[in-house]
């Protein structure tokens, strides 16, 4: 059904998985009809993941006629993978198929990042890739409130105080209305020594914080006193000398 939908009504989903499908059905017609179909088609913005279990000759047949058709013709930008669980049957390979294709369909949602674990370009290849996704996905995936709040972290144990802060108040203004991000800020300017900053924001956390009754108000709260603390016994040194 998933193959013969994406030949005869492609536009109904966007990707497609077929675990052992029984292309020898009808004297291969779905198989047939299939393979006409990606020869008619010079470009095809969509994506298969089909599989096979320890199957008879029959299954084997069809799934191998698909792969042969796909490996030496596709469709540009048509994405297909296939994989073959030799010790699975028709009816065990189901969960593993799934997880599979599923690897297979999304296998690039996951940010790119170097060798020391860093996303890409840094902010805008974070915003890039999500806007990669958006396109391809057809809707919007904002970038998530924990990928720029890890990333302004990562600014700011490297002592990079200045780009951390950039991204932590972006990130306040994309999430007003988390009490976590103004916490993040409030970090980055404790982190530059600007400490009636980072004061005001630990305010705001924890005003944000209690009209959302958030987790981690206590949390919040902690280190609102830290910081109040800390500013008074700076005001306090400042003022012995």
């Amino acid at each position: 059904m998933a193959i013969h939908i994406l030949t005869s009504r492609p536009q109904m989903f966007q990707a497609y998985l077929a675990v052992s499908p029984s292309l020898w059905w009808d004297k291969q017609h779905t198989l047939h009809q299939a393979q006409a179909f990606f020869a008619a088609h010079d470009e095809l913005d969509e994506t298969l993941f089909f599989s096979l279990g320890n199957e008879g000759p029959q299954m084997r047949d069809g799934f191998e006629e698909l792969k042969k058709s796909l490996t030496a013709k596709a469709p540009k930008d048509f994405r297909w993978a296939s994989e073959q669980f030799s010790d699975e049957n028709h009816g065990s390979t189901v969960l593993r198929a799934h997880y599979a294709g599923l690897r297979s369909i999304f296998s690039d949602w996951e940010m790119p990042r170097d060798e020391t674990g860093a996303p890409v370009g840094g902010m805008n290849g974070i915003e890039q890739h999500f806007r990669a996704l958006s396109q391809r996905y057809g809707y919007t995936v904002p970038v998530p409130e924990n990928v720029i709040n890890n990333f302004g972290y990562r600014l700011l144990g490297d002592k990079k105080f200045v780009e951390a802060i950039a991204v932590f108040q972006h990130n306040v203004e994309l999430y007003p209305g988390s009490a976590n991000v103004y916490d993040s800020l409030a970090d980055g300017y404790e982190g530059a020594g600007k400490l009636e900053l980072a004061l005001q924001n630990c305010q705001k956390a924890v005003e944000v914080g209690t009209e959302t009754n958030d987790r981690n108000l206590g949390q919040f709260k902690d280190h609102l006193k830290l910081v109040t603390d800390k500013a008074k016994t700076t005001e306090s040194k400042s003022g012995q000398k």
